[in-house]
């Protein structure tokens, strides 16, 4: 059960209850806007947020054009910015480029035909850059597929480089720079780098297995260990496409976006994909959200950026805007009823907006929006809810009558999401991975983060050979992985929690008691099902044990009604005998 209050139990075991709920809209997806499309060649490019706000970005010219460096400053960046304003270094020769912002200083980067490494760096958020490039290093060859750089939390700069196949570490601790280290890793030849900083170098890369089969990885470089290389998106040879120009956003919310190639067949193309990482998994568990394919293209790809409240994407001749909304519209004032149903692999939510006043006749939210939605009470401190549950928005509806103007409003939580998720291709788990860690990639293609509370040995202990087919969907692959286990999966927002519902568990709260039961339909003997209607217990989950006259059962479905125009508030809880 999630926590509950003090003020909130004692209100909702009263004898004369208040209803409170709370319904919060907020735009899911990312409305991308045109903010610059200009006539500058798609080649290699850069770009980074100074602190002080400022777009530095950087391009080169294709080799039939020298390689020439242009670089340039944008103060203020939105619609009215002039993204035109390009600056020649006067260095050429340049066949990859890369940029870094730190607290002091910005650099700009790029490896030249003589296999030189260097930088320029400004002082002043952009606004003038040293005149003499600083020599790093010299590459192997000048074969380097990828070059990012990257400033740590005190401000020093650390240089990745990939050549053929090898990735290169060269930091820079104070004014000195240390020798390159190679990585660990045993792969084919590497094409694109990317990476941010957060607590450790998070690193995205794309390239060929040993075996020629494309990637996108990712990759942690911290306290000098290399970590697990991840896959994000795989392609085997024989398939016609590859994964290029990849760009890593952070450390605030992850996401990632690259280039799929492919060269052969009917319609060859270069199509830009965006990918998240899980909310609250960690950088090293590799969960990433199925790849989106993006309205726009570019050969080359994006640098993808996040400031404040938007994502950018920005390459040599075009930069897009995605604003992201935190707030969300709150919507409780004008709840004229709701009926939630969660059951074992499903949830769903119907909401009734009053709309007398017209305020949604264009409403600003719709399909595919996310709706946080909390139960509770007013209470001696108050308004008080129960948060966790979420949901996205199936489907809206205006709804006219007489005397009567409503917004109806259908949403169902993240077990829809898995249902309508499909494998492109064939997916198989040769016994390297238990049950947990299937589950936890699975739900990570739709953003959602497994959190275990209990597990039986067999979650963890099971190396199953298991495979999905190209078009199954995720539900049902979670259904086959859990049908020959104990444990039960649910899911409140975005994280699923896993449990082995083990008879004779401590019940978490008890009804009949303090709690008014208005209605039982408790079966005797033999039956093993029953449900019971109660005044809404907020925080009640699906699974909990809880104690029914003195019994113990398992609540196996939540179903909440509330009518604001009959004064009904009422839970009715499904149940099963515990063990």
């Amino acid at each position: 059960m999630r926590p509950l209050s003090a003020t909130l139990a004692a209100a909702q075991r009263a004898p004369s209850r208040e209803p409170h709920l709370r319904a919060v809209i907020t735009r899911r997806r990312l409305e991308w806007q045109s903010i610059y499309a200009g006539s500058e060649t798609d080649y290699r490019h850069a770009a980074v947020f100074t602190t002080g706000g400022s777009l530095i970005s950087a391009r080169i010219t294709p080799p039939a054009d020298s390689g020439r460096l242009y670089r340039r400053r944008t103060a203020a960046p939105g619609f009215d910015a002039d993204f035109s304003q390009w600056v020649n270094t006067g260095q050429s020769g340049a066949v990859n480029v890369a940029a870094a912002a730190g607290v002091a200083e910005a650099s700009i980067l790029w490896l030249g035909t003589d296999r030189g490494i260097r930088r320029i760096t400004s002082a002043d958020d952009g606004l003038t850059w040293s005149s003499s490039p600083e020599l790093i290093d010299y590459a192997p060859t000048t074969a380097v597929g990828g070059l990012t750089a990257v400033y740590d939390a005190d401000d020093n700069l650390t240089v990745f480089f990939t050549d053929q196949t090898t990735l290169y570490v060269k930091p820079r601790l104070g004014d000195i720079w240390q020798p390159r280290l190679p990585w660990d890793k045993a792969t084919g030849v590497l094409t694109g780098l990317s990476g941010v900083y957060d607590a450790g170098f998070r690193l995205a890369l794309t390239g060929r297995t040993a075996g020629g089969d494309y990637r996108l990885w990712t990759l942690t470089y911290a306290g000098g260990l290399w970590g697990e290389l991840f896959e994000i998106a795989a392609s085997p040879v024989g398939e016609g496409y590859e994964f290029r120009n990849a760009s890593l956003a952070g450390p605030d919310s992850r996401r990632c976006a690259w280039v799929e190639q492919k060269f052969s067949g009917e319609e060859p193309y270069h199509r830009v994909y965006l990918t998240a990482g899980v909310p609250g998994a960690p950088f090293d568990a590799g969960l990433w959200t199925a790849p989106e394919s993006l309205p726009m293209t570019a050969e080359y790809g994006f640098t993808i950026l996040q400031r404040e409240n938007a994502v950018w994407l920005v390459s040599a001749d075009q930069v897009w805007r995605a604003v992201i909304d935190p707030a969300g519209l709150d919507v409780s004032a004008d709840i004229k009823s709701a009926v939630l149903a969660l059951q074992p692999f499903t949830g769903r939510l119907q909401l009734a907006l009053d709309n007398a006043a017209g305020r949604y006749d264009a409403p600003a939210f719709g399909i595919g929006d996310t709706l946080a939605f909390s139960p509770g009470y007013i209470t001696s401190a108050g308004a008080e809810v129960s948060s966790g549950l979420t949901f996205t928005i199936a489907a809206v509806e205006l709804r006219r009558a007489p005397g009567e103007a409503l917004l109806a409003i259908t949403a169902e939580d993240n077990w829809a999401a898995l249902s309508n998720w499909q494998t492109r291709n064939q997916l198989r788990w040769n016994a390297g991975h238990n049950i947990r860690d299937i589950l936890a990639w699975l739900l990570g293609q739709v953003g959602i983060r497994l959190e275990v509370l209990s597990a039986s040995a067999a979650v963890t202990g099971q190396y199953p050979d298991f495979m999905i087919n190209p078009g199954g969907d995720g539900l049902a692959a979670v259904k086959r992985l859990l049908s020959g286990v104990p444990d039960r999966l649910f899911i409140e927002g975005d994280t699923a929690f896993l449990l082995n519902p083990e008879p004779g568990a401590p019940a978490v709260y008890e009804y009949g008691t303090e709690h008014t039961i208005f209605r039982r339909r408790l079966a005797a003997g033999g039956s093993t099902r029953g449900e019971i209607t109660v005044p809404p217990n907020c925080p009640q989950q699906l699974f909990d044990t809880v104690i029914v006259d003195g019994t113990a059962y398992r609540v196996t479905g939540i179903n909440l009604d509330y009518r604001a125009d009959k004064g009904k508030y009422i839970m009715v809880l499904q149940l099963s005998e515990d063990g």
